[in-house]
């Protein structure tokens, strides 16, 4: 693997064959990285890193964090929700039971008419 020279500090998360690799540098570091990781940081950094010619001072190298990380599973689909059951319909009502004025005040409230006799009322109402 190349050895690389640390131009201009940096911090970074670099992403390459599914594996998260998190650097830091400081002017003066050396790092060794693999072709792939060089070109990312080059790609989002450019001018951070030059390739390392001849001996580099190993004085100067400190210790640079690289931990890679596996690219995380996606998450499953969620579940889709079950459709909510029908509510089971009521009993039709026995109008013939009420009273017309009864009645009436029903039709009223639901907006149909109101006249006629006690069997048209019952009929409005669907009953």
């Amino acid at each position: 693997m190349p050895k690389y020279k640390v131009l201009k500090r940096f911090r970074t998360t670099v992403q390459t064959a599914g594996t998260l690799t998190y650097l830091t540098g400081e002017p003066g570091d050396s790092l060794t990285l693999d072709d792939d990781v060089a070109a990312a940081v080059d790609r989002d950094l450019p001018g951070y890193l030059r390739m390392a010619s001849g001996p580099t001072r190993t004085a100067a190298t400190r210790q640079v964090a690289a931990v890679s990380y596996p690219e995380p599973e996606p998450e499953p689909e969620p579940e889709p929700e079950p459709e909510p059951e029908p509510e089971p319909e009521s009993e039709p009502v026995d109008y013939s039971e009420w009273t017309v004025a009864d009645l009436k005040r029903l039709l009223a409230e639901k907006g149909l008419p109101v006249s006629g006799r006690k069997a048209d009322l019952i009929g409005r109402l669907g009953g």
